[in-house]
């Protein structure tokens, strides 16, 4: 029988009080009183987009964000994606995904997840929905089931609606119904006990094929029915794609959206005006102060703290390659949107259409997968966001020994700041332990302190002295094989680099000892080869000159051999390369693609496996061979 397994969360971050909070000018917008504080403006003729953002972040609350990557301690996840549908579930305290897409080559998923006690478990109900995205699922507690309606796949927009529960999904379309599409926005209305559903849109981006068509329509579902109140809630926002950027506020009584996209090639037209719905009706609020720029986003409720977020991943789309460039947060509350910086130097990559959803049983907000921050960049990872009042130290480097025009940069983390000659760096930094690297030009290397490293900061501040003296630098590269275009893939020495070319490199560095690890790649494993000899995927590096890694991504095939004495030397063909070895283990790493083998016989051994085949395709392979004496 299929169920999702019930759970009592468990909160990682510890019990977060708010010991602070100022307030400014924050006008609560509830009831009768609401329509005179809204203003609605006609956006088909002038894009007055950027009037609404502030030219500065005001701090109206001392909240901060800070992030947690749990992807090595959440189990099996789902396969990179974005625009998957998912929402919390209360009835088993966890979040339920369904669904994505992987864009590199448009496959639509039609798999079913459930993240529970910070673990991913792939749940196997006996029907599903057909494999899509686009397509968003809210919580209805009046039927106590999860709601999903449309989507699409490579070819089909869908207008089916589907529920989940503890006995699996149940496709309960009805005869009238919204028109076939994706990239709607839906939430639960609380105030009014039922589901509201606005726009979406049908087409393909990119112009391939038909050209995007915009909706603008407002359906409300209750008891099982659509119901189209077009005619009587208003002036809606334009027709954009607006899937993720809607959500439900308790604290003020109605339903919140911000942004939306127009998806037309190349990269898209973004907007921000932030629009509520309440008692049936839209409403577009004039904003005074600050508020997140146009752009793609996430929307959602943080139960812990009272008030809805918002995550902003791209803000104008018309970068290299249409690339995410944000990492933004902002919250709203009573008509006032509040910019929430970031603290600490863990973050994620920029990204749109990830999962966020408010796990209200183990207290915290979870994000998952996403596009970006490259085009062809499609993520897997789980991060934990907590907002609140959190403890905050610095970190300050102070230099000597450089003469007054030079200049030196401390890279923290993956955060690199720049200064001139006696001029001090700072970072504001959470507890942790942080990698560092330290670097100036010129021939000036560090004395005494190493020039990269791990530094601890637990509960005070850090202060680090750092001495150069003159001396030669040298350039340590990384250069990768395996991976196909576009692939992004991330070196750490000190501060992580990540490229989507083949060559990652450190210039710059002072002769001496560095630690480097590679961040995997999937299922990938890598074989490193320093000047010709193997070395391991994470370890220590002495720099005296020019240094290159020769790096492979691909994966390992075990080959296993019985019955030879020990220390009988042994040979593999495969791939156009040899093999030899005198252990019993002989592991080769190859890219992805059919391969043939040679075991040959050794003296006085006759092999059982001389020639053979295999297929590898991003996993493990092992091969047994029998070794058997010559009679």
């Amino acid at each position: 029988m299929f169920a999702p397994t019930l759970a009592r969360g468990r909160n990682p971050f510890g019990v977060l009080v708010v010991t602070a909070v100022v307030v400014t000018s924050i006008l609560t917008l509830t009831g009768p009183a609401l329509a005179s504080h809204i203003s609605a403006r006609d956006l088909a003729h002038s894009n007055p987009e950027s009037s609404l953002r502030g030219s500065i972040h005001p701090a109206v609350d001392q909240l901060s964000a800070a992030w947690v990557n749990v992807t090595a301690d959440v189990g099996a996840a789902p396969s990179p994606r974005h625009m998957m549908g998912a929402a919390y579930y209360p009835p088993t305290n966890s979040t339920i995904l369904f669904g994505g897409n992987y864009g590199n080559s448009n496959t639509a998923y039609g798999d079913t997840w459930q993240f529970q006690n910070n673990s991913w478990t792939q749940l196997f109900p006996p029907v599903s929905p057909s494999p899509r995205w686009g397509g968003t699922m809210v919580y209805d507690p009046a039927i106590d089931s999860l709601v999903l309606f449309g989507g699409r796949n490579i070819t089909t927009f869908y207008n089916d609606t589907w529920t989940f529960n503890t006995t699996g999904w149940h496709n309960v379309t009805s005869t009238v119904a919204p028109s076939p599409r994706a990239f709607y926005g839906m939430s639960y209305d609380a105030a009014a006990d039922e589901i509201v559903l606005l726009g979406g849109a049908v087409g393909n981006y990119g112009g391939n094929g038909s050209p995007f068509t915009y909706y603008n329509d407002t359906w409300t579902y209750q008891g099982g029915v659509w119901t189209n109140i077009t005619s009587s809630a208003g002036v809606a926002p334009l027709g954009a794609v607006i899937s993720g950027q809607m959500t439900y506020d308790p604290t003020d009584g109605y339903v919140v959206l911000t942004g939306g996209v127009l998806r037309d090639f190349p990269c898209g037209f973004v907007f921000g005006s932030t629009y509520i719905f309440a008692n049936g009706s839209w409403s577009q609020l004039r904003i005074d102060g600050a508020s997140p720029p146009p752009g793609e986003g996430v929307m959602w409720y943080d139960s812990q703290l009272d008030r809805v977020l918002y995550y902003e991943g791209a803000e104008d789309l018309s970068g290299v390659n249409c690339e995410a460039t944000e990492n933004e947060l902002w919250s709203y509350s009573g008509g006032v949107w509040t910019y929430i910086p970031q603290v600490g130097t863990s973050a994620p990559a920029p990204r749109t259409e990830p999962m966020f959803v408010d796990d209200v049983a183990d207290n915290e907000q979870v994000m998952f997968g996403g596009h970006g921050p490259f085009v062809y960049k499609y993520q897997q990872d789980t991060w934990i966001l907590s907002v609140g009042v959190h403890p905050v130290y610095t970190v300050t480097y102070s230099e000597s020994g450089l003469p007054t025009h030079k200049s030196w940069t401390v890279s923290f983390f993956g955060v690199v700041h720049s200064a001139p000659a006696g001029t001090s760096i700072q970072f504001s930094v959470l507890n942790g332990t942080y990698p560092y690297l330290v670097q100036s030009d010129g021939g000036y290397q560090v004395s005494g302190l190493p020039a990269s490293g791990t530094l601890d900061v637990h509960g005070s501040d850090v202060n680090v002295s750092v001495l150069f003296v003159h001396g030669p630098t040298f350039t340590l590269t990384f250069h990768e094989r395996g991976l196909g275009p576009f692939s992004n893939w991330c070196v750490t020495v000190g501060a992580t680099v990540c490229s989507t070319t083949p060559r990652v490199q450190f210039k710059h560095l002072t002769p001496g000892t560095y630690d480097y690890s590679l961040q995997p790649v999937g299922n990938l494993s890598t074989l490193t080869k320093l000047d010709g000899g193997i070395v391991a995927s994470n370890g220590t590096v002495t720099v005296s000159h020019g240094t290159t890694f020769q790096i492979l991504f691909g994966s390992s095939v075990h080959f296993v051999e019985t019955g030879l004495p020990n220390g009988t030397n042994w040979t593999v063909h495969i791939g156009g390369h040899a093999t030899r070895s005198n252990s019993s283990t002989i592991v080769v790493l190859l890219r992805n693609g059919s391969y043939s083998f040679h075991i040959p016989n050794v003296p006085g051994f006759v092999s059982s496996m001389r020639v053979g085949a295999l297929y590898v395709g991003g996993h493990a392979i092992w091969v047994s061979v029998q070794f058997t004496p010559r009679s």
